[in-house]
C-alpha cells in the first residue's frame, strides 16, 4: 500500500543518470525530460522492514514520468531519487507544498 507524502507543483528535472546496465536505447528516453518543470508527488511504500518511496513527476509538456521504487535523499536544492536504474535530481521552485 502507498501513502502520498509530499506534493510539489513546481518542480524541475534537473538530472538524471544511468545506475544499471540496462539497455540505452530502453533507458535514454528519460534524459528527454531534464530540463523540463511541472508537478511532483512523493509517495512512501511502507513495508514491514523498510521504506521505500516512488515519484510521479507530470511536466508541463505533458510528459509524466514514473519512477521505480528506491531510495529518496533531500538535498540542498530539493531531492533526489534512487532506484535501480536511475538516480534522478529535482529542484524545487517557490511554491512547494508537503502532504
Amino acid at each position: 500500500m502507498s501513502r502520498l507524502i509530499a506534493s510539489y507543483p513546481k518542480t524541475t528535472l534537473v538530472s538524471v543518470s544511468k545506475r544499471s546496465g540496462m539497455d540505452d536505447n530502453d533507458w535514454r528516453w528519460r534524459e528527454d525530460l531534464v530540463g523540463q518543470s511541472g508537478a511532483v508527488e512523493v509517495y512512501e511504500i511502507a513495508r514491514k522492514t523498510f521504506k521505500e518511496f516512488f515519484v510521479i513527476f507530470d511536466s508541463d509538456n505533458d510528459s509524466c514520468l514514473i519512477t521505480g521504487c528506491g531510495e529518496l535523499q533531500n538535498t540542498d536544492i530539493g531531492f533526489e531519487m534512487i532506484t535501480t536504474n536511475s538516480h534522478y535530481c529535482f529542484r524545487l521552485q517557490q511554491g512547494g507544498v508537503e502532504a
